[in-house]
């Protein structure tokens, strides 16, 4: 389980130990990015949390918590139009889709967004790409109404998020979205 929430902590794969094996901080930091871009965490399975990874400790609560929300869904199916209610269920509308992912996550961390991408997007103040930290909100996708994808930075320069019909929420390398970026927001100050 992880620290206070009943959702289960995801667990790296034995074979998914990433090449190289990144050198984590002592205490995990996701303020300074350094420039790290998450390739250094060679490729992720799908659905599995690299080994080594940390929740950041120098964010706020409402953050973690909503990062310990997000990894708690790790592979399970996406569903287009999924609450993320309870992704671990059977039905497969309790699952999660990218912006319910991101919504259940913060209302996890105590804080409510909206429910669909093209209006998370209005939510909390916009960032830089640049300045990405820890549980900002990642869009790409440019449609008619607005983003029409959404991932979480959770630090380390990786992103959570549920991609498509067909795949799974998973871990990406944030330097395989940084391009197509088209907003970015930070929803806990």
């Amino acid at each position: 389980m992880l620290s206070g929430s009943s959702t289960p902590a995801p667990t790296p794969s034995p074979g998914a130990t990433p090449s190289p094996t990144p050198s984590a901080p002592a205490t995990p930091s996701g303020c300074d990015t350094g420039g790290d871009d998450g390739t250094n965490w060679g490729v992720i399975p799908p659905g599995v949390l690299p080994a080594g990874y940390q929740i950041p400790t120098d964010v706020p609560p409402a953050v973690q918590n909503a990062i310990k929300f997000a990894l708690g869904q790790l592979g399970t199916p996406y569903q287009w139009g999924g609450t993320c209610t309870d992704a671990h269920d059977q039905d497969p509308m309790g699952r999660c889709d990218c912006s319910s992912l991101t919504q259940q996550a913060y209302k996890a961390g105590g804080i409510s967004i909206e429910r669909r991408t093209y209006e998370q997007v209005h939510n909390g103040t916009g960032v830089s790409v640049d300045a990405i930290r820890p549980g900002d909100l990642l869009y790409t996708r440019p449609g008619p109404d607005g983003p029409e994808h959404v991932g979480m930075a959770i630090g380390q320069g990786l992103v959570v998020h549920a991609p498509k019909t067909g795949d799974v929420v998973k871990i990406a390398a944030l330097a395989s979205w940084k391009a197509d970026i088209i907003a970015a927001r930070r929803i806990a100050p």
